[in-house]
């Protein structure tokens, strides 16, 4: 989770060529926040005006101006929201927001469509966020989205389709703007950089006016829409630490959260049931931690094995100002593993840094995947799940053994864990009997996913894609199995097993072992491997009894190569024999966004089955940016994706 400095910037130094700014009385009307950007999926973005009570807004446009996406363009729009129709709020503020927004802050009054549109259509609060861009308020616009003003990208707009500039302010990743790389500002209000990054929340003292750099994480801590800002003339309430005790309520059981807050003069907690109505908490003074200032509240206990306490802790001074710590929670009494395994459109889980308590058998010992760390794997009739600790616990259970475990849900490379840490310092397990591992679950390699996670699978008739005579002594080792589409998924050999060095008797095997993930990249849908605990969970085969896989024949879509690529890529992919013998297939390959949007396709056509290479063009594709998008491959209605990373 990043934190970034709050402080005043001085207003910056970039760009010219604006047109003068409203002489009228919609000149009191200022923009006053933005939010661009927070952690995880960007559905939270919004912007806030101010201005006289009930002042109508009709005959205002709020745009963007950026690159609409190329490096090598400037000044085109890319944000376009025209306000006929509404009025400044009794209270002295307007708030739009993202259509998509998830609700996790309040006070708006609009919602604006988040979809990037085509050029000359109404645009939405999608929000570039990754470089330089101009957020601009002003009247009788007639322009379009996706209208270049700045046509020869020289930092001057060259095209002004409004009749003034009422407000403008333009947020800075700090380096120099040449238009190859880095845009241009056209305002002479610049707020940033935060680090070498664009703010991602910016707004105006309520005191000063002057602009100032808010929270990037947790999203609602320095946020105010559709209300007064924070003012900047005293330091901010902050919230120097949280926790809660216990981790994981029982039924009944009440939870005291603990805040140490620092230039505050006193804090609340609010929290809801089962994401029913906010509840408000005052938090009592108990005493100091050197300087700062402890304050605790008890959220009552609750009847119900599984009921969802979300809460968040709210500092606040005399000025006023408020600032809001990050969301959490917890899972009353003992809960299955599946509820507890959701994770977001991003692949995020759901309920990250939670307190949870599951119960379930050992389906691998402590002490077999790790001498150094608790790591070991724990599963019930709804899901398996990873318990993981830095160091060994106490408790060591043994293969079979019925157990309970209470700590912090969190998630490693796309692996779901139950672990200490965050608002928790302790996992607890508590051996209630002695027992057998339930039996593999037998999966299809072609059809792993993120549902076999943590769970003891068997997979039979596999060949690896090996030469080697033996499994490498004292080293981690994966081997892809090839006869399945799903080239994801690996065979992992841990070296702290008794596999490394036996002798591999053939590449053709029946495997048992633990479902796991090892995924760097959201949103955590590929890199999936099974983990033999030993090597009687390897059954070597005679390439003649094997009869072919158990999968049924399906397209392959290989990871390009190179991978990360800058110039050009290769893309191979494998048609299986269609129904019909010798007829031909429906092939669609298309390069997507990190967004999930179509940005070039490389095939759409019939084609006969077999092997098949695609050479991409890295200049062809000069519009777009660095940084994440994939290759995804749809034959006979299924969907096959690969990662590719372009580098300029």
């Amino acid at each position: 989770m990043r934190f970034l400095t709050s402080r005043i910037l001085p207003l910056a130094l970039v760009a010219v060529g604006l047109t003068s700014f409203a002489t009228d009385a919609r000149a009191q009307v200022k923009i006053n926040e933005i939010r661009i950007d927070q952690t995880g999926t960007d559905t939270d973005e919004y912007f806030e005006l101010s201005g006289p009570s009930l002042m109508s807004l009709s005959g205002l446009t709020y745009i963007v101006v950026g690159d609409s996406g190329s490096v090598h363009t400037c000044g085109v729009i890319e944000v376009v929201v025209h306000l006929d129709g509404y009025a400044i709020h009794a209270d002295g503020y307007f708030a739009a927001a993202d259509s998509a927004e998830t609700q996790q802050l309040t006070g708006y009054d609009a919602r604006i469509p988040g979809t990037t549109p085509t050029p000359g259509q109404l645009g939405g609060l999608n929000f570039e966020n990754t470089d330089n861009f101009t957020h601009m308020l002003v009247s009788g616009f007639t322009g379009l989205n996706g209208q270049d003003l700045d046509t020869n990208d020289d930092g001057i707009l060259d095209v002004t389709p409004w009749t003034s500039v009422v407000d403008a302010v333009g947020l800075s990743k700090g380096t120099t703007p040449n238009c190859s790389g880095e845009e241009y500002i056209y305002t002479t209000t610049v707020v940033g950089p935060d680090g070498g990054n664009v703010p991602g929340h910016v707004y105006r003292c309520s005191d000063t006016g002057l602009w100032k750099i808010g929270l990037f994480s947790p999203l609602g801590a320095t946020d105010t829409p559709g209300r007064k800002n924070l003012s900047c003339r005293g330091a901010l309430p902050a919230i120097i630490s949280e926790s809660r005790e216990p981790c994981a309520p029982l039924v009944g059981q009440s939870a005291a959260v603990t805040a140490v807050l620092s230039h505050a003069t006193g804090g609340n907690v609010y929290y809801t049931v089962n994401n029913g109505s906010e509840i408000l908490l005052p938090m009592a003074f108990v005493g100091l931690s050197g300087s700062d200032s402890v304050f605790r509240a008890t959220v009552p206990g609750r009847p119900t094995n599984g009921d969802l306490i979300k809460y968040h802790v709210r500092s606040f001074n005399a000025n006023p100002d408020t600032v809001s710590g990050f969301a959490q929670g917890y899972f009353v009494g003992t809960v299955g593993i599946g509820t507890v395994r959701v994770n977001d459109a991003a692949g995020q889980s759901s309920y990250r840094l939670y307190g949870a308590r599951v119960r379930g058998a050992v389906t691998v010992a402590d002490g077999v995947f790790s001498t150094i760390d608790t790591d070991y794997y724990i599963q019930d009739a709804t899901g398996g799940i990873n318990v993981f600790k830095f160091g060994r616990h106490q408790a060591r259970p043994g293969l079979g053994d019925d157990i309970t475990v209470a700590g912090v849900l969190d998630q490693f490379r796309g692996k779901l864990e139950i672990t200490d840490g965050g608002p928790c310092d302790t996992l607890l397990v508590t051996i209630n009997d002695v027992g057998a591992p339930p039996d593999p679950i037998v999966v299809n390699t072609c059809n792993f996913d993120e549902n076999d996670e943590g769970l003891l699978v068997r997979m039979n008739r596999l060949q690896l894609a090996t030469t080697d005579s033996q499994f490498p002594a004292n080293l981690n080792a994966d081997y892809a199995i090839v006869n399945c589409s799903r080239d994801t998924v690996v065979m992992r050999v841990d070296k702290d097993t008794d596999i490394d060095g036996r002798t591999i008797t053939s590449t053709y095997i029946n495997l048992v072992g633990i479902a796991a993930q090892f995924d760097s990249i959201p949103p955590y849908d590929i890199g999936y491997q099974v983990t033999p605990r030993s090597h009687a969970d390897i059954t070597f085969l005679s390439p003649t009894a094997v009869g072919g896989s158990n999968d049924a024949p399906a397209a392959r879509l290989l990871p390009g190569w190179p991978n990360p690529f800058s110039r050009s890529a290769q893309i191979r992919y494998q048609i299986p024999q269609a129904a019909a013998s010798g007829a031909r297939v429906r092939v669609r390959l298309m390069l997507l966004d990190v967004q999930g949007r179509v940005v070039k396709t490389l095939v759409d056509e019939f084609q006969d089955a077999g092997d098949h290479l695609v050479t991409v063009d890295g200049g062809a594709l000069r519009s777009l940016g660095s940084g994440l998008h994939f290759y995804r491959l749809e034959v006979a209605g299924k969907i096959h994706t690969q990662k590719a990373v372009l580098i300029r």
